[in-house]
């Protein structure tokens, strides 16, 4: 019995497999100013996050990430993107760390999607 693949199924699995690079750690460092975060505009930040909307520093746009309040989260690096999805999961994993304010998660591409403190939101 022959079995095929479709070229369909094949786009799937890549784009399935294509989303963040491997994470080289995890940290819940951030600005002097977290102390002062409150979290509730981290969630309120979280829940804007578009997750079919790219996030970047490769100048599209300029939109790098999201922010509520004083909570900012966004992608730092050079020429990196990353989807809405990438955000909120690595929201997620930076909780489940035990980062209760600010952090980031980096990536071996030398991409880092992160939780601080910022002005200006």
């Amino acid at each position: 019995m022959r079995s095929t693949v479709t070229i369909a199924a094949c786009l799937a699995f890549v784009s399935l497999n294509a989303s963040a690079s491997p994470t080289t750690s995890t940290n819940c460092k951030g600005s002097s100013n977290c102390k002062n975060l409150s979290v509730a505009s981290c969630d309120a930040a979280e829940r804007t996050i578009v997750a079919s909307n790219t996030y970047g520093t490769n100048g599209a746009k300029g939109n790098t990430g999201v922010c509520n309040g004083n909570c900012g989260i966004f992608v730092q690096g050079s020429n990196c993107a990353y989807s809405g999805q990438d955000l909120i999961n690595a929201y997620s994993t930076l909780r489940a760390a035990g980062c209760q304010k600010c952090g980031s998660e980096v990536f071996d591409n030398g991409c880092e999607i992160t939780i601080n403190y910022v002005t200006g939101c």
